[in-house]
């Protein structure tokens, strides 16, 4: 019993991690992104002086998947994962 026990365990692992590619990967399909909403409701001539400013504080240009273990390192670590998890903010 302990053994099958430890076997579902240890398969919940690869299973949480590829589901949390899943999720990752669907949001990052949809149309559009945050940066198009902030700058929808802005001048058309400060959209595009904006819009690397806004990149480079919300590291959108970096590859999807280093934006993903980036992520998964943040929501991991102890000294954030109250606020980054689920949790309410402070």
């Amino acid at each position: 019993m302990q053994g099958y026990v430890v076997r579902r365990l240890l398969a919940l692992i690869p299973t949480l991690i590829f589901a949390s590619f899943i999720v990752f990967m669907t949001v990052r399909m949809i149309p559009g992104n945050i940066i198009d909403l902030m700058l929808s409701q802005n001048d058309s001539v400060l959209r595009s002086r904006r819009r690397l400013q806004l990149e480079m504080a919300l590291a959108s240009i970096s590859r999807s998947y280093i934006q993903y273990f980036r992520g998964s390192a943040r929501c991991c670590s102890t000294a954030t994962s109250a606020s980054r998890c689920g949790a309410t903010p402070r």
